[in-house]
């Protein structure tokens, strides 16, 4: 069971009153919180000091219980003003965020049956719109009728009060209503953060959830931070987050599908937040890997028969190597005739690839994509990469002939002919893992 705290306003009904508990001892009686503090104004606490009546009541009730209350006093003895609600906001506010950092992790329990409207108001106001999750409790009266206040509250004998009191029976009528309105601060912060998560910002989700932490799940924060995961490609981050979790946001396992699947799909929400400038530097990677994909599925020539590898700063480098190529004459003149000089020992990169698919694959279709995705890696990104342009999909457009999505459908098109099968399902799985976060708000 979790711990809880009790702030009460104290009223004319509390503690007992015609034999029966007040709200304040009520709530007690019902919640056992673990400390209680009681707000007294003027009157308030001008009956504290003539008998110690609210004090001696809950420190009975713990005898009753057997469970320890820890009271605290908020007096203020010169407070006579009580329907100032915007003064009881200000103030309550104060003293219940002290409450919330000396009693972490503890539920705030609020009465808000006890003191006046302005006092009641404030409360029921404060649960409403507080960042933090606080429950606000409503006692009905023991007839089901607004209190008459005719009973001396300046002539109370707390010890008969106490010992007359009905609901110290075993079998008391529970009068505790939770107030069952969502607390409208935490409803707000939610459709922002479904709109963040709709947008694919993850990060600026998870910012606004942690606003509203107390009104959220763990689990939220875990696919969010997965989700996060999955737009950077870190993979062992996102194993990381849902370890023990029967949650898996990935569809497809084999690791070449899915850096090739993931990243298209990364690309794609580039262009969707019109991240152009990124996008476009981004295609390189990706076009090598397609590019190479086509040559060892389609015109059956693996590139690491003809190359090198080598680490530096924990990056796996390949290099042409002349000694392998000499294995193969007829690749190796395609090459030398190309560029001039001859073929270097360099890193391999997609003009080179580009060249050898020209000659050795039949497909016009895969040859003219190839085409195109050289021209838009060779004009569009030397651009970005070197000079200070404003880059929207209109220029590229006007730079490349095709618009963003057409340079997606393309790096599509050469993945699902290399064996990739990106299907249609497979390309909305960001939607679909975005449907399971937002089914935790």
């Amino acid at each position: 069971m979790s711990k809880k705290v009790l702030f009460s306003s104290v009223g004319g009904t509390d503690p007992i009153k015609y034999f029966r508990d007040g709200a304040m001892l009520h709530i007690l009686r019902v919640y056992k919180p673990d400390a209680v503090y009681l707000y007294l104004s003027k009157h308030m606490y001008n009956y504290h000091n003539k008998d110690n009546r609210y004090v001696y009541c809950i420190e009975k009730l713990g005898e009753l219980l057997n469970h320890s209350f820890e009271v605290h006093l908020v007096k203020r003895p010169e407070l006579e003003e009580v329907q100032d609600f915007d003064y009881f906001y200000e103030d309550f506010n104060r003293v219940i965020s002290n409450i919330i950092n000396e009693y972490k992790d503890y539920l705030i329990l609020l009465n808000v049956s006890s003191g006046t409207p302005a006092m009641k108001g404030a409360l029921q106001t404060m649960a409403a719109l507080s960042e933090f999750k606080m429950i606000p409790i409503q006692v009905t009266t023991p007839l089901r009728k607004i209190n008459i206040h005719d009973q001396n509250l300046d002539d109370y004998d707390v010890e008969v009060n106490w010992e007359l009191n009905e609901d110290n029976d075993e079998n008391f009528e529970n009068r505790c209503v939770e107030s069952k309105g969502e607390n409208q601060l935490a409803a707000i912060k939610k459709n922002v953060v479904a709109k963040h998560i709709d947008a694919y910002d993850y990060v600026a989700a998870l910012n606004v959830s942690n606003d509203i932490r107390d009104f959220l799940g763990e689990d939220l924060f875990k696919l969010l931070k997965a989700a996060n995961y999955r737009l950077q490609l870190n993979f062992s981050g996102i194993n990381t987050e849902l370890k023990n979790t029967s949650y898996d946001i990935l569809p497809v396992k084999d690791y070449e599908r899915k850096i090739i699947l993931e990243y298209l799909l990364s690309l794609n929400i580039k262009v969707l937040k019109e991240e152009y400038a990124d996008f476009i530097r981004a295609t390189t990677p990706v076009i090598a890997e397609l590019f190479e994909l086509v040559l060892k599925r389609i015109c059956n020539i693996d590139l690491d028969a003809y190359s090198t590898k080598r680490k530096s700063n924990n990056i796996l480098i390949r290099r042409w190597s002349r000694e392998k190529l000499s294995r193969n004459p007829d690749l190796l003149e395609i090459l030398d005739e190309y560029f001039l000089g001859g073929i270097e020992e360099r890193p391999l990169a997609s003009y080179h690839m580009s060249v050898i698919i020209e000659v050795y694959c039949s497909d016009t279709k895969i040859k003219n994509t190839v085409r195109d995705l050289r021209n838009v890696e060779q004009r569009v990104r030397n651009l970005t990469a070197h000079e200070i342009v404003s880059v929207t999909d209109e220029w590229i457009k006007n730079e490349t002939g095709y618009k963003s999505e057409e340079i997606i459908n393309k790096l599509k098109y050469l993945a699902n002919v290399s064996g990739m099968n990106i299907s249609r399902e497979l390309w909305g799985s960001y939607e679909k893992m975005n449907e399971l976060i937002k089914s935790f708000l």
